[in-house]
């Protein structure tokens, strides 16, 4: 299994950073600068065709890619004769002009956007579906032994206003059908302020919640539960169970039971027994009341008994009506991918490990691999729809990590081209060769950084 994991998210890290190369390519062909190699992969070439002034070819290392154009790095030479000028030729990286210079490394982060815009309009076109709970919600403040709420910690939720019961029907005036889309607005938004549009008995009412910051995933925290009504959908042991699907509990042990979180309470309340420990269930099946005395699992890594059922809950489908919808849908999902990964880099400055939020080729290889081998595992369409959703969501996270202002990267290259732009005149090679050396060193100790991240979450896995 882990190396399928691997194998896909070669594949998927791979086709990120080729499109990405494919930007700066038909960008440097478009405003007349030569691009002698175009390589899929790094290291050594393992084969290769030229056409017209270009190489195509395929190396060893399979990961991503990149351009070659022409006269890119002659300012070294320039730097060891000693000149105040790289020489150039008209078809040469730095005998472009500056403002062809930024369209080609705009080009690479534009064509990351254009394929996540693409991704998502098919899939926004074609609808997915998803599992989740309705948008009741429960407050986490209702439960202090169960979350990090409640006994003199309030939570977000409970400072706004909320009570266990109420519908979240908004966030931030964006319609929220379900609890997946809840979380989904709320993760995006730490310690921010939010509307909520909510439904209580009947009646719409409007709050403001300030969302509290996760320091291990970066995500806004609200402080609510799904409110799942105990109406048993599936066992994990059906054969020894005394329950059946469609049975709604009404109490575990004498305890009264109106939703899946008294049902965690009731079994914290019971002592684990020498051999099988049962619990006396009351359900409500088929109109009749009944009294079952029903087996536990034993859970020893965490000291839990569980009920060993699944809670009913439905699939919700999303589609675009027609195509302009798509867009305007797709559009909105990229920019709060976009929004998420800048704020993102700013909350680590605020608290959040960087050590979590920053990944490098060795997490995102697995995380992309290990979600895609799962989802196959469900079909092969529903495999296919999340593994071009995780390339678009770090398609566009991409872009903001290559428009970051450090040499070496896009933006780097953006900067330096803004300056000779301004001073209406070129860098000289000495401050240009600098820089980049500055660039490599931040570059090197962030990679560093990085991948000592990868190491520990592969060590964890």
């Amino acid at each position: 299994m882990l190396a399928l994991y691997i194998f896909l998210g070669i594949i998927g890290l791979g086709l990120v950073v080729i499109v990405h190369e494919a930007g700066h390519f038909l960008a440097a062909r478009a405003v007349g600068i030569t691009v002698e190699v175009f390589s899929v992969g790094w290291g050594k070439k393992m084969f290769g065709i030229v056409r017209g002034d270009t190489e195509y070819r395929i190396s060893w290392i399979p990961l991503g890619g990149f351009v070659k154009m022409k006269g890119e790095t002659d300012y070294i030479k320039a730097v060891e004769e000693g000149l105040d000028q790289v020489e150039t030729t008209s078809d040469s990286f730095f005998g472009a002009a500056p403002w062809k210079r930024i369209i080609v490394a705009m080009a690479g982060p534009a064509m990351n956007i254009v394929f996540a815009l693409l991704v998502f309009m098919i899939i926004n076109l074609s609808g997915v579906s998803q599992f989740s709970y309705t948008n009741r919600i429960v407050l986490a403040d209702d439960y202090p032994s169960l979350t990090r709420f409640g006994e003199g910690t309030p939570s977000p939720a409970a400072l706004a206003g909320l009570e266990t019961g109420d519908v979240i029907v908004a966030v931030e005036g964006v319609e929220t059908r379900n609890f997946n889309d809840i979380e989904k607005w709320i993760s995006f938004r730490a310690l921010d302020r939010v509307s909520l549009d909510v439904l209580r008995n009947g009646e719409s009412i409007e709050l403001e919640a300030r969302l509290d910051l996760d320091e291990e995933t970066g995500a806004g925290i609200l402080g609510i539960l799904e409110y799942i009504e105990p109406v048993v959908a599936n066992l994990s042991d059906p054969e020894s169970a005394a329950l059946e699907p469609g049975d709604l509990i009404l109490a575990i042990n004498g305890r009264e039971i109106t939703q899946r979180w008294d049902v965690a309470m009731a079994l914290r309340d019971i002592e684990v027994q020498a051999g099988q420990t049962l619990a006396r269930v009351q359900v409500l099946r088929d109109g009749q009341e009944l009294s079952l005395m029903h087996p536990l699992t034993y859970r020893p890594e965490d000291d839990t008994l569980l009920l060993g059922v699944f809670f009913q809950g439905r699939e919700y489908e999303y589609r675009s009506e027609g195509l302009f919808e798509a867009i305007a849908d797709s559009w909105r999902d990229i920019g709060y991918i976009l929004s998420g990964t800048v704020r993102g880099l700013g909350l680590m400055f605020r608290g959040l490990n960087p050590l979590n939020i920053l990944s490098g080729p060795v997490k995102i290889t697995y995380v992309v691999g290990e979600v895609t081998a799962r989802s196959l595992s469900v079909s092969i369409g529903q495999g296919l729809q999340v593994f071009f959703e995780m390339l678009s969501l770090l398609s566009v996270a991409l872009v903001i990590g290559n428009l970051l202002p450090i040499p070496v990267l896009d933006g780097g290259q953006i900067v330096i081209s803004l300056a000779e732009i301004i001073k209406r005149s070129p860098i000289k090679p000495v401050a240009f060769s600098r820089y980049q050396a500055v660039g490599a060193v931040i570059v090197f100790v962030l990679i560093a950084f990085i991948l000592f991240g990868d190491i520990i979450f592969v060590f964890n896995q």
